[in-house]
Formats: structure tokens, sequence, C-alpha cells
């Protein structure tokens, strides 16, 4: 990919980022909340009009500091959407669905955890 790629970076516990990890869930969801509407939508746009910004990858952190398990994987694209219960708590309810792709890099993983 040619030029700078652009970066979704995101905490995990360690629940969400294992299912991921795994290939199982395929989707994160954001609260639809000012804070992540700035963060996930382009403000730019018409009054009524949602656009949202496009990233390229999504960097997953399971905690805090500089080496804790991470990986990169590909952001297919952010929507509003009903999250699926089974990754999200047993809650079905109406967030920001940021749908992902492969996982393109791991780091800070013991051997137990890396992707088959």
């Amino acid at each position: 990919m040619k030029g700078k790629r652009k970066i979704l970076k995101l905490t995990l516990k360690k629940e969400w980022f294992d299912m991921i990890l795994s290939g199982e869930k395929k989707e994160e969801y954001r609260e639809v909340k000012e804070y992540w509407m700035h963060r996930l939508e382009d403000s730019s746009t018409a009054m009524f009009v949602i656009n949202y910004k496009k990233f390229d990858l999504v960097e997953f952190k399971n905690g805090y500091g500089e080496n804790v398990p991470t990986m990169l994987v590909e952001c297919l694209e952010i929507n509003h959407g009903y999250s699926n219960p089974k990754w999200c708590g047993g809650i079905e309810d109406f967030f920001y669905v940021i749908k992902l792709g492969k996982i393109v890099e791991t780091k800070n993983l013991k051997q137990d955890e890396k992707p088959s």
C-alpha cells in the first residue's frame, strides 16, 4: 500500500481481542455518542447525510502500555447498525459498526495466542 495508512486505534478487553484474533468476531462496536461521532464521522458533510471517515486499518490493543498484545486488522467499512449479541456481551442495540477484514500484523502475543 502506497502512502501513509490511516489507522483507527482502539483498546479492547481480552475477551473481544481474542475473538477477533481467532477470526470469530468480524465486527467491533462503539456507542452512538458524541465522542465516537467525532472520531468516526466526517464532519464536513451536509446536514442529515452521514459520511464515515475512511480507515485502512484498525490497531487493536489488549491493555495499555508499550508491550501489550496488539494486532492490525483491515478496516472494511464503518457504518451504523445493530450489534450481534454474541459479539457484544449479550447486547443487541444500535451502534457504530466497524467491519473487519483480515489480520495483517500481530505483536507481543504469547505463543498460544498466535492466529493459526
